[in-house]
């Protein structure tokens, strides 16, 4: 065997090696269930990252095509980004959580009070929105190295969120 030959057959070793390992990788971060706990822990991050006030991490957490109270992501990044700039130390709470599923859909309903305290103290919080809300989730496949692989999450394809201030949409 030439030498070029052995280089060559080294280097595709090595590159089978990295797509092994990366498949692997991207295996192991499918997510093949939910359950109520995952759904919990889901909710707790989404609550953090509206606290931080991270429009880019609370988008996240939805589907490429979901919609919220009827709106599409795009309406609803720029209500959030304006939200985030006029809103003090916000905070979002939930509670009496109700976990559904049914095959690759998951509904979750539960109380959300979303609140803000312009100097930092909790006592002096004002509520925003108030309400008994909804959010389906379903498992959908998410394409990975230009489509090589494909790995599956679980993502917010629509939020039912009745009673929301006219002028948070003006």
């Amino acid at each position: 065997m030439q030498r070029s030959s052995k280089i060559a057959l080294g280097v595709c070793f090595v590159l089978l090696v990295v797509l092994v390992t990366l498949f692997v990788q991207y295996r192991m971060e499918s997510q093949p269930d939910l359950s109520e706990q995952d759904a919990r822990l889901m909710l707790d991050r989404l609550a953090e990252a509206f606290a931080r006030g991270s429009t880019e991490r609370v988008l996240s957490f939805a589907a490429p095509d979901a919609k919220v109270a009827g709106r599409d992501l795009e309406e609803i990044r720029s209500l959030l980004q304006r939200g985030f700039r006029y809103m003090k130390n916000p905070e979002l709470t939930y509670k009496n959580f109700q976990y559904v599923r049914r095959g690759e859909t998951v509904h979750l309903r539960f109380d959300v009070h979303v609140k803000q305290s312009p100097d930092g103290q909790a006592i002096n919080a004002e509520t925003i929105y108030l309400a008994r809300i909804g959010f389906t989730v379903r498992r959908i496949e998410i394409p990975r190295m230009l489509g090589l692989m494909r790995t599956y999450e679980w993502k917010i394809s629509d939020v039912d969120a009745p009673n929301m201030p006219a002028s948070w949409f003006q």
